[in-house]
């Protein structure tokens, strides 16, 4: 892409602002395409073409990652931290560069363009704010997190980048839900929108950043042992890959995806103990059914 070619290459790997800055003008250029090409419904649309804006990126990431893992010869927790954590962050920044675009777009758009842009996340809003805030709350919510995390491992696992549409999906709802929750609730009240959007945030960013995390995590090892293995079946390919580089690979993907299980795990625990006990966040989320919107 243009932007990526404005800087050296290297950033990709170790610059999370940079990830920043390109998650964040990626996703309004996805939503400002989507609005124009299809204007009925572009909620989906705009994230898919924020994933496909993303994909360049991603694949010199795995270039680097994959290319670090070769050069190994044994497993050590040391070397599987060393070999994902540029791309974690570069994952991170992504994530937040989006976030902050649906988050600011759902608190601050007229009421109108909010309901036909973001269609689809608004539709999950609902079952959203209606949740049994009680100790039975975990189960639904590690249900829901167990399933996207699978489908984020297998989606990364068949498209090697493609776990960046989960990424960019979750972004767009979380940011969706929680700036629409927060002008809602000024509606009702004379509080500025962005004070509730501070508290939201300060409430509810324990458990998305470990929630997050743990879906980083599977793009990551789905997308490593895919990348291994295209590189193993390509005919033609300067790097010789054996049988002992895909074995590695594979345990360090495995013990990645592992580690995001439990990850995810902690991220619903702690966001139980967090919506069951937060009645600040309980208020909020009142005062935004009353303005009706």
């Amino acid at each position: 892409m243009v932007l990526e070619g404005i800087f050296p290459k290297e950033w990709v790997n170790n610059k999370p602002v940079y990830a920043f800055f390109l998650g964040w003008i990626y996703t309004l250029i996805g939503i400002v395409v989507a609005k124009l090409v299809f204007p009925a419904d572009p909620s989906l649309v705009a994230v898919g073409i924020t994933s496909i804006l993303l994909i360049p990126t991603l694949q010199r990431l795995y270039e680097i990652e994959t290319k670090e893992i070769y050069g190994s010869r044994h497993f050590s927790w040391r070397s599987l931290y060393k070999f994902n954590r540029n791309g974690m962050g570069v994952y991170l920044g992504l994530f937040l560069g989006m976030f902050i675009v649906y988050l600011t777009a759902a608190t601050i758009l007229p009421q109108f363009q909010v309901n036909q842009l973001f269609k689809v996340q608004l539709n999950l809003r609902g079952a959203a704010e209606t949740l049994d805030f009680s100790p039975n709350l975990f189960f639904d919510i590690l249900g829901n997190n167990w399933w996207v995390l699978i489908a984020t491992f297998l989606i990364s696992l068949l498209i090697a980048d493609g776990g960046i549409f989960m990424i960019a999906w979750n972004a767009s709802v979380w940011g969706t839900i929680f700036g629409v929750t927060a002008r809602s609730a000024a509606l009702a009240t004379t509080v500025n929108p962005f004070i509730y959007v501070a508290i939201i945030i300060a409430v509810v960013a324990p458990h998305m950043m470990l929630e997050m995390l743990s879906y980083i995590m599977a793009a990551i090892s789905g997308g490593s042992l895919s990348k291994g293995i295209m590189d193993r079946n390509a005919k033609g390919s300067k790097r010789k890959i054996n049988q002992s580089h895909i074995y590695l690979i594979t345990i360090y993907s495995i013990i990645l995806f592992f580690i995001a299980m439990n990850i995810m795990l902690l991220g619903a625990f702690v966001e139980t103990t967090v919506l069951v006990n937060a009645d600040i966040y309980r208020d909020i989320i009142v005062k935004s059914l009353q303005a009706g919107f």
